[in-house]
Formats: structure tokens, sequence, C-alpha cells
């Protein structure tokens, strides 16, 4: 297996030589936020660099420096939780952008481990675009974890295609980092459903307890690898075909 390529680790003059072979770059974006009573604030950022190191390993892609602080809403309000504003997340990588296109750098996959942050990132994606830059970003927000759910999940959703520190989460930090995982205190907890969500916004603190949307209780390592695999897979797959529609 080879080693993902890390700009943390490289001199001025490795960066210069990889760009000439590869004018792009990965780029984990996480959160800090509450994960329940059982998981750290940090899943999150945790799963953005696995996920961003096991792309490199396979395409041969540097992973730059991840993003930690990003934009959220409805978790703000539970201790322990921080964040940035829109604006400001958004200034961060149309900022970033400017100075890796300097640099010879034309696309910059963005790898979320925070789906939360998926609207900013279009955001900063679209302005982009308008400004004609040269430099793109590319979203890659869990490709493929739909499916990967239906198939290896055995709890209903508190809300369809929303996951937060239940079975989903949990058992993707089982399969990464058991030791950051306290198991015997994972909860099951599906808080009542505002009849207008979607149309208004709200604090999930004041109707969840735990922090936890679901059941946690039934996560698993094995559970938490099938899915992995299902994102890493369908996400290379988008950055090859992506990569060679470039050179055509």
């Amino acid at each position: 297996m080879k080693n993902p390529i890390l700009y943390s680790t490289m001199t001025w003059l490795e960066f210069v030589d990889y760009v000439k072979q590869k004018p792009c770059a990965l780029l984990p974006i996480g959160s800090e936020e509450q994960h329940g009573p059982h998981m750290p604030m940090s899943t999150d950022s945790i799963m953005a660099q696995y996920f961003a190191e096991e792309i490199s390993k396979q395409t041969g892609i540097l992973v730059l420096p991840r993003i930690s602080y990003s934009t959220l809403f409805s978790l703000r309000r539970f201790p322990g939780t921080l964040y940035v504003e829109e604006e400001t997340f958004v200034q961060q990588l149309l900022d970033l952008a400017k100075a890796l296109s300097s640099h010879g750098i034309d696309y910059v996959y963005l790898i979320l481990g925070h789906h939360g942050a998926m609207n900013s990132c279009k955001s900063a994606e679209r302005k982009l675009v308008a400004q004609n830059s040269k430099l793109r970003f590319f979203v890659l927000a869990f490709p493929g974890i739909k499916e990967a759910i239906q198939e290896h999940c055995t709890s209903k959703r508190w809300i369809k295609d929303l996951f937060h520190a239940e079975e989903v989460e949990t058992s993707m930090l089982l399969a990464v980092r058991p030791d950051l995982v306290h198991m015997d205190k994972a909860v099951c907890e599906y808080p009542e459903i505002n009849p207008f969500y979607g149309n208004v916004s709200g604090y999930w603190n004041e109707t969840c307890k735990s922090g936890v949307f679901g059941d946690a209780t039934v996560a698993s390592a094995e559970k938490g690898q099938k899915i992995i695999n299902a994102v890493l897979k369908q996400s290379v797959r988008l950055i090859i075909d992506h990569q060679a529609s470039l050179v055509k």
C-alpha cells in the first residue's frame, strides 16, 4: 500500500516538483462539533482526513492540511461545538484557491467529513466559476453513502439522508479509530421532528438530549468499513474520471 502524499511533510522544492506532475490537490474538510456521549467532537475532521489520505494512496494526489473549523447551524448550541460563519468559511476557501492557483494548482477536490458544510462548499465552488477562476473546486460529499447505508445499516433514519452520531457515523469511526469510541455510552434517541423541517431552521439541542439522532447502539466496525469502502470507491472513480476528462 502506497503512503499518502502530504503537503505538511513536503519542502517547497518537493512541492514544485509535485505540481509539475499533478496540478491538483485534496482538501479535507471536517468540523468540531458534538457527536453524542460516545464519540469525540473531532469525528468529522478525523473522517475527512482519513478519506483524503486513502484517496491519495490510490490516486497519488497531494493532501493539503485539513480545515477543521467549518460552518454549521443546528448543532451550534451544544456545549463545545465550534464553528465559523458561512461568509468566513467561504472566504477562506476562496483565499486558499487564490494562493494555490498562484502556485500552479488548477483543481482542488474538497473531501467532506462534515456533510453540513456541503452547501457552503458549493457556494465557494460556484463563486470560482462566476469569477472565471483558473482554479476550480470539485466537491465530494460522501459519494455512494446513501446506497451503502441502505445495504449495510439496520436502524431507521431519523430524517432521510441525514446521519449524525448514530449507526452510520459510529460505525465509520469504529472502523477507523475504535479507541475513540465508547460503545458503553452509545444511546438510541429519535428526537421529535419539526413538521416544517426543511422550511424553517432550529437548534437541535432544544429537542435532542444526547446529541445522537438515531440508534448508535447497533453500530459496528464491520458496517463502518463497508460504508467507507463504498465511499472511497466512488470518490476515487469520480476523481479518476474527472482527471481523464481534463486531458481530452
